[in-house]
């Protein structure tokens, strides 16, 4: 059997937001059938805020280069 992923955004009860990548998995015995699952919970909110300062740069960017193209015409 397969493994499956989620990312899933958390509010606090202070407003602060905290993303999750969340991963489960169906172990099995030599037959196929399922024994149990592992699941997992791993803190992405760095990664998550790094995505998007990266996403905000590429647009910051695009948009000076349409400008840029827009002034040399």
């Amino acid at each position: 059997m397969g493994e499956y992923s989620i990312e899933t955004r958390c509010v606090r009860r202070d407003g602060g937001v905290v993303w999750g990548l969340i991963t489960s998995r169906m172990l099995c015995d030599a037959a196929g059938v399922p024994l149990r699952t592992v699941t997992t919970v791993q803190d992405i909110t760095e990664r998550k805020r790094f995505e998007e300062e990266i996403a905000a740069s590429e647009e910051r960017y695009r948009k000076r280069m349409e400008r840029a193209n827009e002034g040399s015409w």
